[in-house]
């Protein structure tokens, strides 16, 4: 049991993979039952006829409430008070200032049938002039009653611009006195100067111009204005307005589908949405749950069919990323993490989910990836991230396009610049995407929400520009390579390439050489060209620490005529070693290093070997193992295909004639000799792939070497 358990180790991984997967995504996605609507003021309404199985009243707008309130306090009559205490003192006033500028009262005054017609002066009559003041205090007093008694009304700043028939509620002694006075009614400072005066005027033997100027120096404000009562009045009155309009009827229409909302009908339908809310959060609680528990499933079976339609495919197209454990959990992780991504951005009301940067994922896994794996991972990323938002056809057809268009323009990846073109193209496809869906559903382009392009654009900037340093990040943490960073590699003026050149000419040339042939063999037969050649340039680096050792960069003098076969073999073998050892000192990827550590496979030096043998006392017996490259194997298409231009181009340098039968020859007994050493036996590479491979390199070989056709004479 445990040894099967063992076996199986790998399956159950991916199972284990799988099953966080379907739970993660299950987890991010809303747990209401109920169909998530996307809609605003000036919008159609993208969805079907919308009836309402129950009684609502439509609430208003905060905007309607706000001018109904600010009705209410317009309409609402201002509190003025009357204060009593003022006309006390002001009488008082009045009286000290007759008293005291008396003397400078000019008038006329009949008495007991006597006519006088003088100025008095302090020299007249004592009773005379004590009449005549008396008649002046008491004319004065009674205007100044009048006055204060009717109100003289200092107006607060809101009220100054009213008009004369503007209505208040005057108070006094903590009662009404007035509820409705208009201000016409009331005096002020202007206007009660105009009724003394016409009040002196009326009057007989007095001074007019002497009194009037007086009774306007005790003028004075007692009308007040009450903000207190006044505000209390005001929110009393706007407490009593009511939140709802009218009321819809159980099976009326909310809204038609295509109907452009307005603001009515805004209110109509969050009206209708707040109630089914409050009607779901009465339910049964048994109920609740019930609903609850049939969502979870449905939720469960739907991610778990996804899953499963990516399993399937992986498992009849691309095994190669199911057997590798790290792609498969980057993979599902690209997943969960555009998933996650979305739900946030629909938590977050600052944003639209438009931003979110969907065509981040197929960049990600294109970078080191082919388009195909990339645009499939794709489509159940956006199906995933539909289960969250609304207008799931819209937002699947306009990332669908975009990541194909994204796909398109970074199809062969070779310049970083393709990035700022690829941020244009995205763009491009999200907005006629959208004018599209937009035309089809109404039929004109007044409501397009221009807001949207910004979200389009923020969404492909993100996208292209964030997938750089993620590109980086991912190389590091999961041991991925990508076409950007083989660019950089496969650079020869970089420092271990420009090394290798300076210390091992020959080698470098036989590289090149190597890389062109097995870069041509896997366009042929299809693979990852970038990678074989990026491996062929540095898969002889292990040469730079003894170059004399190796014929290509000989120059008349072989060291190894010095040495025995064994040493000798020791020394060409190990240079795989110290490849290995240079490579992992200068940082180059794992997927680099292996072209070093497989290029020979687990074949033989033969010459150093025969010779061995050859030479050897009779009886003897030579070890093979010495003679023989640690190997592994290949294991790829394209670790086998060096191998084979390897061999093939090192072995083209010994022929001692260009022809197209030597050539023809010598490819097909090399890489023969290849296939019965059974070192392709791990790489999933066909017969008919190496057919191929063997006519490429006999017309590679031949157009090298200016082999020309004979043709019969």
């Amino acid at each position: 049991m445990l040894e099967q358990l063992r076996n199986q180790h790998g399956n159950i991984y991916k199972a284990i993979l799988f099953i966080l997967c379907v739970s993660t995504l299950v987890f991010l996605l809303p747990k209401d039952s109920r169909q998530v609507f996307d809609f605003n003021v000036d919008e159609p309404w993208h969805y079907g006829d919308l009836f309402t199985p129950f009684d609502y009243a439509i609430q208003k707008s905060d905007a309607q409430l706000t001018a109904e309130k600010d009705s209410v306090r317009a309409q609402t009559r201002p509190y003025y008070q009357l204060n009593d205490g003022v006309l006390p003192a002001q009488e008082k006033e009045l009286e000290g200032l007759i008293q005291e500028n008396w003397s400078d009262c000019k008038y006329s005054v009949n008495l007991d049938g006597l006519s006088f017609n003088n100025i008095f002066n302090k020299d007249k009559s004592a009773e005379k002039d004590s009449l005549a003041q008396l008649r002046h205090v008491e004319l004065a007093m009674a205007i100044l009653e009048e006055l204060y008694a009717t109100g003289i009304i200092r107006l607060d700043v809101l009220h100054e611009e009213q008009p004369k028939d503007y209505s208040i509620t005057l108070l006094g002694n903590n009662r009404v006195l007035h509820e409705d006075i208009e201000l016409k009614e009331l005096y002020s400072i202007k206007s009660a100067s105009a009724y003394a005066e016409d009040e002196l005027e009326k009057a007989n033997k007095v001074d007019v111009l002497f009194l009037l100027d007086l009774i306007e120096d005790c003028l004075e404000h007692n009308v007040f204005y009450d903000e207190e009562k006044t505000l209390y009045a005001q929110e009393e009155k706007v407490g009593g307005l009511s939140l709802t309009g009218e009321v819809v009827l159980a099976g009326e229409k909310v809204i038609a589908r295509g109907d452009k909302i307005t603001e009515k009908k805004y209110q109509r339908l969050i009206s209708f949405f707040a109630k089914e809310k409050q009607l779901r959060g009465e339910e049964d609680e048994e109920v609740v749950i019930k609903d609850y528990y049939f969502l979870l499933a449905g939720q469960v079976l739907l991610v778990s069919l996804c899953m499963l339609a990516l399993l399937f495919y992986l498992v009849q197209f691309r095994k190669d990323v199911l057997r590798h454990h790290p792609t498969l959990l980057f993979v599902l992780l690209l997943i969960v993490f555009m998933t996650f991504l979305t739900k946030l951005a629909l938590d977050m009301e600052l944003i639209e989910v438009y931003l979110v940067p969907m065509c981040l994922l197929p960049v990600m896994i294109r970078a080191f990836y082919d388009a195909r794996l990339a645009l499939f991972v794709h489509i159940f990323s956006i199906v995933m991230a539909s289960f969250i938002v609304p207008n799931q056809f819209e937002f699947i057809f306009l990332h669908l396009i975009a990541g194909s268009a994204v796909l398109f323009s970074i199809a062969s990846l070779r310049k970083r610049a393709q990035f700022f073109a690829a941020v244009l193209i995205v763009f491009i496809s999200y907005s006629l995407s959208y004018f599209g869906l937009t035309f089809i559903l109404d039929g004109n382009v007044e409501n397009i929400n221009w807001n949207n392009f910004a979200w389009f654009g923020g969404s492909a900037f993100l996208a292209l520009f964030a997938a750089y340093p993620l590109i980086y990040l991912v190389e590091k943490v999961f041991g991925f390579i990508s076409e950007i960073t083989m660019i950089e590699l496969s650079d020869t003026n970089s420092p271990l390439l420009r090394e290798l050149a300076s210390k091992a000419p020959g080698t470098f040339q036989h590289s090149l050489q190597v890389a062109n042939l097995a870069e041509d063999a896997i366009h042929e037969i299809g693979g990852n060209a970038l990678l074989v050649r990026t491996g062929a340039l540095y898969h002889d680096i292990g040469k730079m620490n003894a170059p004399m050792y190796f014929i290509e960069n000989q120059s008349g003098i072989n060291p190894h005529n010095e040495l025995g076969y064994e040493e000798s073999a020791e020394i060409i073998i190990k240079h795989v070693l110290d490849g290995i050892e240079m490579a992992k000192k200068n940082n180059l990827p794992d997927q680099i290093i292996d072209f070093i550590r497989t290029h020979h496979g687990t074949t033989r030096t033969e010459y150093f070997y025969r010779m061995s043998v050859k030479e050897a006392v009779e009886g003897e017996l030579v070890d093979a193992d010495k003679y023989t490259y640690p190997g592994p194997l290949p294991y790829s298409k394209e670790t086998a295909v060096l191998m084979m231009a390897d061999s093939v181009e090192a072995a083209s340098k010994s022929l001692k004639e260009y022809t197209a039968m030597a050539i023809d020859g010598l490819v097909e007994n090399i890489i023969e000799h290849q296939i019965k050493a059974k070192q392709f036996i791990n790489a999933d590479i066909t017969l008919k792939d190496i057919t191929t491979i063997k006519k490429m390199f006999k017309r590679k070989l031949m157009n090298i070497h200016h082999v020309r056709i004979e043709y019969p004479t």
